[in-house]
């Protein structure tokens, strides 16, 4: 996951700097200018949405995967079933701590 937020964040940057870059190299006149402005800021919102979607996909098969992998059929059952073995967990956790006081 901070694989591709790092991404994204790579992303916007490179995409404020190329915009930026492109107004000082290349004047032009005022409404030419506003006008590429407005194209190239189209195009990167079109990329972050396309980029923010990709990434709700990845996020759905992730917690889709934790639920196939927790034998959950939804995500409540996947809760309480991630809840009951981190109880588990925690007990097992104290019972260790109890035996080497």
């Amino acid at each position: 996951m901070s694989e591709t937020k790092d991404f994204v964040v790579g992303f916007l940057v490179g995409g404020l700097v190329g915009l930026g870059a492109g107004i000082l190299l290349a004047p032009d006149s005022g409404e030419n200018t506003r006008n590429r402005i407005k194209l190239q800021a189209q195009n990167i919102a079109d990329d972050v949405r396309d980029s923010a979607s990709e990434f709700t996909i990845r996020l759905k098969e992730g917690a889709e995967e934790a639920m196939r992998r927790a034998g959950a059929e939804d995500p409540t059952q996947f809760v309480e079933c991630s809840l009951a073995k981190a109880e588990a967990k925690l007990g097992e956790l104290q019972d260790q701590l109890d035996s080497q006081s």
